[in-house]
């Protein structure tokens, strides 16, 4: 039986992935417990590409393992957010969208434009906040480090609600993600293993948005 499109973009990219990560991670002695977290994102990513909830439960268990490497890179911001903010709200999406599911995901929504006015103006505050106190605990990469942290941060609450805009933060914390590991390059280049799982992440994410914007057109259509 040939392979639906869906599974075979899932082996062939996770495939690749999975050799690039392990062959960087042996190049540049990069320590077991640092790319382990990645191994694991692999199958998460994969899962919530899927728009299911069963990668929430998967993700919130490994945002502890990240919190703890976060913490070895002198990501303080990051840390904070994978064990405090990512591992609970993942866990709480996870059961949030099984009390509504649908199919192996959930009914999805939309932020009103207010909500999205009011929780722009709040994230900008957040953000020079952050910013000023990672900078003051000596973090590196103060400014990138808290917009990844905050703007994740956005799309786990959103995504707890199930609302559909938390795709597009999804995605915008992937691309600062990329900026941030390209910046930590120079004087830390094991973390090219981290660079290649969130562009990985920003495929799975691009897909998500497709998949989740797919799904919640056609329940609107069965409401009505």
């Amino acid at each position: 039986m040939l392979l639906k499109k869906g599974k075979l973009f899932e082996i062939i990219s996770g495939s690749v992935t999975f050799i690039l990560i392990l062959a960087m991670g042996i190049i540049f002695k990069q320590k077991f417990l640092a790319i382990l977290p990645l191994f694991i994102s692999l199958l998460v990513m994969i899962m919530q590409s899927r728009v299911s909830s069963i990668g929430f439960l998967m993700g919130g268990l490994n945002s502890v393992l990240y919190a703890i490497v976060y913490v070895g890179f002198g990501l303080y911001a990051s840390a904070a957010y994978a064990f405090f903010v990512s591992f609970p709200m993942q866990l709480v999406t996870f059961i949030n969208w099984r009390k509504r599911p649908y199919g192996k995901s959930t009914m999805l929504r939309k932020l009103s434009a207010k909500q999205r006015i009011f929780g722009a103006i709040g994230l900008i505050i957040l953000w020079f906040a952050l910013t000023a106190a990672v900078n003051a605990l000596g973090g590196s990469y103060g400014g990138l480090d808290s917009a990844v942290s905050l703007i994740g941060m956005v799309g786990t609450l959103l995504s707890m609600f199930a609302f559909i805009e938390y795709s597009y933060f999804s995605m915008g914390a992937n691309i600062l993600s990329i900026v941030l590991y390209i910046n930590m390059l120079g004087s830390m280049p094991e973390q090219s293993t981290y660079l290649v799982s969130s562009a990985f992440g920003l495929i799975c994410n691009a897909r998500a948005f497709l998949i989740a914007h797919r799904l919640y057109k056609k329940q609107q259509e069965e409401k009505q």
